[in-house]
């Protein structure tokens, strides 16, 4: 009888412990109070980027979404020497050597797919041209933890340990991908390395940059995998989040 007594004890306490530390765990709320643009305009270039910077609704919070916001500043700040292989300075220096025609052009818009007071998941698409025979759009996705201020991957929201698994989702990727005028002539896929990619509430979406599937004039692709779906095949790791969409 003690033992039994004892038992139910141990079990009242972890049930009471459990529901505290649920109960403590407050929402973390926050906004973007800012979206900066970064413009220059000169007879050489031109540069306008617009990208979220997240603010915490109670100043105790902002620490824990630094991590996101000093990752996005820091690629804003180097997005020339990243797509045009020169800082902006360098610019007009270069196109006085060269006598080039035309101007370096630099543009960055974003779009937050998801927002909960868990996780936020970020695209950044990025058009640059650097004077060849044309521009590139290119993409960067950020899916961030906030309480455990930690970069989501791939693997952590999908089951990829096996190459069945990968398979399957490779199947779905061709299911759910559109190309009306067929000018896409590659079906999209992933590996274990999958870097663009994010969430929307009711889906997965991966993103495909030009040239990747198709030519150049085809432009870029996303693909998106309903969450429903993945749920079928038991290949959904981390589902929670995607039902809490602000």
């Amino acid at each position: 009888m003690k033992t039994k007594t004892i038992l139910l004890v141990a079990l009242v306490a972890t049930f009471w412990a459990c529901n505290r530390h649920q109960a403590d765990e407050k929402p973390i709320e926050y906004g973007v109070i800012e979206q900066s643009t970064i413009t220059g305009d000169t007879a050489y270039y031109y540069i306008n980027q617009e990208f979220p910077v997240f603010k915490a609704d109670q100043p105790a919070d902002d620490s824990l979404l630094k991590p996101l916001n000093s990752r996005i500043e820091s690629f804003m700040d180097t997005a020339a020497q990243y797509y045009w292989g020169m800082e902006v300075g360098d610019v007009p220096g270069y196109i006085d050597t060269v006598q080039a025609r035309g101007k370096f052009e630099l543009y960055t818009t974003y779009e937050i797919l998801l927002s909960t007071s868990d996780t936020i998941s970020l695209r950044l698409e990025t058009y640059s041209y650097a004077l060849g025979a044309h521009g590139f759009t290119a993409f960067h996705t950020y899916n961030y933890d906030l309480r455990h201020q930690h970069f989501i991957g791939l693997e952590e929201v999908l089951d990829l340990s096996s190459d069945t698994n990968i398979n399957i989702i490779n199947e779905l990727l061709a299911r759910y991908f559109e190309n009306p005028e067929d000018c896409f002539t590659e079906v999209p896929t992933i590996d274990v390395d999958e870097q663009l990619w994010g969430f929307r509430p009711e889906y997965l979406v991966f993103f495909y940059e030009a040239y990747e599937l198709g030519a150049y004039v085809c432009g870029s692709a996303e693909v998106k995998i309903p969450t429903q779906e993945l749920q079928k095949r038991n290949l959904l790791r981390m589902n929670e989040d995607l039902a809490k969409a602000k």
